[in-house]
This record gives C-alpha cells, structure tokens and sequence, in this order.
C-alpha cells in the first residue's frame, strides 16, 4: 500500500499588496471623487490657515510696545491737562511719561480736493470687508519715543502749525510728496499744512491715514484745547508690577484723571 503524497504547502499571500492594488484600483475607477477630496481638504486647510494669518495680521497692526500705564480723561472722549505730566513724572517708579493727542475725528485732502484715506479707497485689505468704520483717519501730535507707533521715514518732523508728516502708503497712494500742501479737517476747523515728513509704522501696518503735527499744533487745531492731552502713556521700571504703578499714578493724578 503506497502512502499518499504529502501535501503541498500552501503560499501565503501578503494582504498588504493586495490591498494596496485594490485601493489604487477602487481610487482610478472614481477619479472624480478622489479629485473633490483632495480639493476639499485643500481648500479646508487653506481656509482655516487663511482664517488665522487674517486674526494675527489684524491683532499685529495694533500691536505696539504697550505702555505700563495710561492716563485718560475720568470720562470718555475727554481730555486732560497738560500739567498732568509734572504729577506723572515725580511719581516713585515712573521711568517715562509721555503726552499724547490723537483724535480719530478728522479728514484728509490733498492740495486738489481729494480725500486721502487708505481704508476708503480700497487700499485696506480691511475695507474689502466693510470694516471702514474700525480704522478712521487718525490725526494727532508727532512724538517720536521707543513706543511711538510710527518712525520717520524721509523728510524731517513737523515744526509749527503748518507743518505735518503723512503716513507714506497713504502718501504713495496719493500721489503725496514731501514739500506738497494738504488740507486736514478737525472739529475745531480746516487748515492746510505742508508735508515735511513722511512715515513708516513701526509694527504692522494698520491699513488706514495717519497724520501728525507737533504738539502745540495739535493741542490748538485738533482739540482746539491748547495745554490739553488725551493721555500720558508711562513707563515705569522692571521690578514695579503694573498694578502697584497704575496705583500711584492714580493717586497722583486725583480725580481729573484715570490710570489703568
């Protein structure tokens, strides 16, 4: 009696390959789905990527060296004295006080009558959006210190009354050179000025006109309130914490004022 033959091993058959043939095979018979899906995450991460560089690039335009302290009007949109600074700067821990007028209430044209403003004529990636009324026309007082939001660019700072530095992408825009005549419209009236300056910022760029005068210029046209100041920003050293500063400025300023 013969024994029976032995039986022959069976191959094993990798499952890797086979699967890897048929997925290709599944994803060639349904191109079209595969090419949605593909655009589809695409698009998703482009969206949300395109979503965060838009918050930071709006957060960075704002974005400044912060001063420790601020000193404000007790009410808003009111102004305080200029004498203010003497009472700031002999406070304990106070290293830089600084005056500031900004008003966000004025316009800008050139010498023909055209309206200088970036965030109007589109040259604003914010206007696109119907933002306009978030980034108004800011004019006020050229005081360049190391938390000055802009840095002079060409030209010189602005002298006497007549005399101011422009924002130079709204200049370029304009077709504003420095010598050329501008026309700046406040609450308190218009006047005309020479550009002798023209400014770069000193972070991001925020996308709208800026225009500056020197102080006593600015106290006089802008707020038609000479010696007066829409705040103090303070410097105060390393070691003082925030709060203990924004304290003794209180303190000092009294009731005509706010620290924070």
């Amino acid at each position: 009696m013969t024994s029976p033959a032995p039986a022959r091993p069976r191959r094993l058959v990798r499952a890797g390959p086979v699967m890897l043939r048929l997925t290709l095979r599944g994803m060639a018979a349904r191109k079209g789905r595969l090419v949605l899906s593909c655009a589809a995450i695409l698009l998703s991460v482009a969206f949300v990527t395109g979503a965060l560089v838009f918050s930071e690039s709006v957060s960075s335009a704002y974005r400044v060296e912060e001063p420790d302290v601020t000193v404000t009007a007790a009410q808003d949109g009111g102004t305080i004295p200029e004498t203010l600074l003497a009472a700031v700067r002999a406070v304990p821990g106070v290293a830089s006080a600084d005056p500031d007028v900004t008003v966000d209430d004025a316009a800008v044209t050139d010498a023909r009558g055209k309206v200088v403003d970036r965030a109007a004529d589109g040259g604003s990636a914010l206007a696109s959006i119907g933002t306009k009324t978030t980034i108004p026309t800011l004019a006020g007082a050229w005081n360049p210190t190391p938390r000055a939001t802009a840095r002079l660019a060409a030209g010189r700072a602005p002298r006497g009354p007549r005399e101011a530095v422009l924002d130079r992408v709204s200049a370029d825009r304009a077709r504003v050179r420095v010598g050329d005549v501008i026309r700046i419209v406040a609450v308190p009236g218009a006047f005309r000025a020479t550009v002798t300056g023209l400014a770069d910022f000193s972070g991001t760029d925020p996308g709208n006109t800026r225009v500056w005068l020197d102080l006593p210029s600015a106290q006089r046209l802008l707020l038609g309130r000479p010696g007066a100041l829409t705040s103090i920003t303070v410097g105060g050293g390393t070691r003082l914490p925030r709060r203990d500063l924004a304290r003794r400025v209180s303190a000092a300023v009294g009731g005509a004022a706010r620290a924070r």
